[in-house]
C-alpha cells in the first residue's frame, strides 16, 4: 500500500481526498483535523456504489444458473417436508392409530431410506443427479398426497416405504449436484447456501404445518379435515419443487470432478480412505439411532402429553430449523 511522508501543507489547512489504487479493494484516504505529523487518517473501504458500503451485487454469490435453480427446488421440496414432519403423526392419531402404528410407519419409512440409499448412488451415476432429483422430488410429492387417500394400514405402510425411497434419492444426489455446479473456490459457500435454504424451508414448512390446521378448521371443517388440507398443500409444494430442475441442464462447472474421482493405487491411500469411510458410517449410524428414537414421536409427545396445539408444535420445530440456518451460515470459512 502507498505511504505518505510529511505534509508540506500549513497547520489547520484541510486536504483533499487522495485516491490510493488497489485493484482488489479501492480505498480512499482522508486526512482530517490538524495537518501535521500527528494527523489522523480515516480510511474508507469503497464498494461499487458508495463509500463505506459494499454494493449488493458484490455480496450475492456468483453461482451458476443450475445452482440457483437447484436451491429454489430444494426450498419448495423441503417446505413440503417441513409441513409433513409437524402434522403427519397428528393426522394418524386423529384416524385412531396409536403410538405402535407410528413406530412401524417410521420403521417402514426409514427402511425405504436405508435400502434405497444403497442403490441411489448407482442410479445417480447412470441418470445424472438432476434427473434423479426430478424423479425423487415428484415421487415424494405424489406419495405424500397418496397417504391421505385411504386409512388402510397396509396401504399406509407401502406408501411409507415409497416415501422413504424418494427421500433417499433426494438426499444422495444433492452433494453430487452441488459439487458438479459449484466452482472449487465457491464450493464451501455453495454447500452453506444449500443447507441454509434447506433449513429455511423447514422453518417455513414448520410454521405452515403448525398454523394451517387451526386457520382452516371451522364449524364446517373438523380438525382431521384441516390436517388433510394442510398435508395436501405441503405435498403440492414439494411436487412443484421438481419443476425448477427442468430448466437446468447437465453441464458442470469448470474444475468439477464430483462424479468421477481417480483413486490412487497406493495401498496406504486405499486403507486410509476405507478407514475414514468406516468412521463416518459409524458416527452417522449413532446419530441416526438417536434421531430415530426421538424425532418421530416428538410432536406426539407435545400434543398428547403436554397438550400443545399444532401452532405451538410448529413454532418449536421452526425454532430448531432456524438454529440450523444460523449454523449453516456461520460454519464455512
Amino acid at each position: 500500500m502507498q505511504t505518505f511522508g510529511k505534509s508540506s501543507h500549513t497547520r489547520g489547512r484541510p486536504m483533499n481526498l487522495i485516491p490510493v489504487y488497489n485493484p482488489e479493494c479501492p480505498v480512499t484516504v482522508r486526512l482530517t483535523g490538524e495537518v501535521n505529523w500527528m494527523s489522523k487518517v480515516q480510511v474508507a473501504i469503497i464498494g461499487t456504489d458508495r463509500v463505506g458500503h459494499r454494493s449488493l451485487s458484490s455480496r450475492i454469490p456468483k453461482f451458476r444458473r443450475n445452482l440457483w435453480l437447484f436451491l429454489f427446488a430444494c426450498l419448495l421440496a423441503f417446505i413440503g417436508i417441513g409441513v409433513q414432519s409437524v402434522i403427519l403423526n397428528l393426522y394418524f392419531l386423529s384416524l385412531g392409530y396409536r403410538e405402535d402404528f407410528l413406530g412401524f410407519f417410521s420403521l417402514a419409512n426409514t427402511a425405504g431410506i436405508g435400502g434405497a440409499a444403497l442403490i441411489a448412488g448407482t442410479l445417480t451415476n447412470r441418470l445424472g443427479p438432476r434427473k434423479t432429483l426430478i424423479g425423487a422430488i415428484a415421487l415424494f410429492g405424489v406419495s405424500s398426497a397418496a397417504l391421505l387417500a385411504s386409512p388402510d394400514e397396509t396401504f399406509l405402510y407401502v406408501l411409507a416405504l415409497l416415501n422413504g425411497i424418494s427421500l433417499a434419492h433426494i438426499f444422495v444426489p444433492t452433494a453430487t449436484f452441488v459439487m458438479d455446479n459449484a466452482d472449487p473456490s465457491d464450493r464451501s459457500t455453495a454447500y452453506a447456501a444449500f443447507f441454509a435454504s434447506q433449513a429455511a424451508a423447514l422453518v417455513i414448512g414448520s410454521f405452515l404445518g403448525g398454523a394451517m390446521p387451526s386457520l382452516i378448521a371451522s364449524s364446517l371443517i373438523d380438525l382431521r379435515e384441516s390436517y388433510v388440507w394442510a398435508l395436501l398443500l405441503g405435498a403440492g409444494l414439494a411436487f412443484l419443487g421438481s419443476f425448477p430442475l427442468f430448466f437446468a441442464d447437465d453441464s458442470k462447472a469448470g474444475g468439477s470432478q464430483a462424479t468421477r474421482i481417480e483413486v490412487g493405487s497406493m495401498i496406504q491411500q486405499r486403507r486410509q480412505m476405507y478407514r475414514d469411510v468406516r468412521w463416518m458410517i459409524g458416527s452417522n449410524f449413532l446419530i441416526a439411532i438417536s434421531m430415530g428414537v426421538a424425532i418421530p414421536f416428538l410432536n406426539v409427545f407435545f400434543s398428547v402429553q403436554l397438550g400443545a396445539e399444532t401452532g405451538q408444535i410448529g413454532v418449536v420445530f421452526a425454532i430448531g430449523a432456524g438454529a440450523m440456518v444460523v449454523a449453516s451460515l456461520i460454519g464455512p470459512p
